[in-house]
């Protein structure tokens, strides 16, 4: 983004130059930084002038900002809903989990599937389980290739499919949402 300033023959252009982790939208750096006010009205070297009195601050703010991503995780949300005539409920005892509560089930998943373990604490009651907040890769450590969103919905999928309990996923940038059928 850019300001151009023009005051008693005198100009200057401010830039903001901003990063966003395409997946979550987070900020990954930040900067505004004005040009050399001078008398030279063109604004492609005022912008250049900006650009270059920021590029190192920005970039360095986003590479530590990637470099805490990669450690952390990226951040989803997660919200676990019943569908309407469905056969299960939060409450539901699962027999292949030795008769544990639904609900239970899916949270014990999470964490033991989130990276590093890593989420806060879900918000559970008889309509769904809500996670604010759950950490998943950046990256697939076998392959390299991005880890996204999906990827997380589509191993859960698969667990829910092998306690039999069927379920949909629709996601939504950095959201999942689940629906037990």
């Amino acid at each position: 983004d850019m300001t151009w300033t023009e005051e008693n023959g005198l100009y200057h252009a401010t830039v903001v130059l901003k990063a966003s982790e395409a997946g979550s939208g987070l900020d990954m750096g930040t900067t505004t930084e004005p040009s050399n006010i001078s008398r030279l009205g063109d604004k492609s070297l005022h912008a250049m002038g900006a650009v270059e009195n920021q590029a190192d601050k920005f970039l360095n703010q986003m590479q530590a900002n990637f470099t805490r991503l990669d450690a952390e995780g990226r951040p989803v949300t997660m919200n676990v809903t019943f569908s309407q005539g469905s056969a299960f409920n939060a409450d539901s005892e699962v027999a292949a989990k030795d008769d544990d509560p639904l609900s239970d089930v899916i949270i014990d998943w999470v964490r033991d599937n989130a990276y590093k373990h890593s989420m806060q604490n879900p918000n559970a009651g008889p309509a769904g389980i809500d996670f604010p907040e759950v950490r998943i890769p950046l990256r697939n450590m076998d392959t390299c290739q991005g880890y996204l969103t999906n990827d997380f919905a589509k191993q859960l999928r698969g667990y829910m499919k092998s306690i039999a309990i069927p379920v949909k996923t629709v996601i939504k940038g950095n959201k999942i949402i689940v629906t037990v059928q």
